[in-house]
């Protein structure tokens, strides 16, 4: 089981490399497999495609940053709830 992890972890530091480097459209899967060491039958044991592990590589961050603009907006709407309405000149 430590193998398999490693081996993932692997792929998705060389597909982020790959994808900062050269975007999603341009990004090579080949060059993502042989940068982390592992058969293109290795990433699709772990990923059904390409789509699939762009998407592992920024699901986080983006539930993260989607969280802290909607605290961001709550906070923003209790203080104008708050001050009943009052604008600042």
């Amino acid at each position: 089981m430590g193998a398999d992890r490693e081996t993932k972890e692997k792929l998705l530091a060389s597909a982020k490399t790959e994808f900062m480097e050269k975007g999603y459209a341009k990004a090579s899967l080949r060059k993502i497999c042989a940068n982390a060491g592992v058969t293109t039958g290795a990433l699709y044991f772990f990923f059904k495609d390409k789509e699939d592990l762009f998407c592992s590589i920024v699901e986080k961050p983006l539930r993260d940053l989607l969280e802290m603009v909607g605290t961001y907006f709550a906070e923003d709407a209790q203080i104008l709830s708050e001050s009943n309405g009052y604008t600042y000149s």
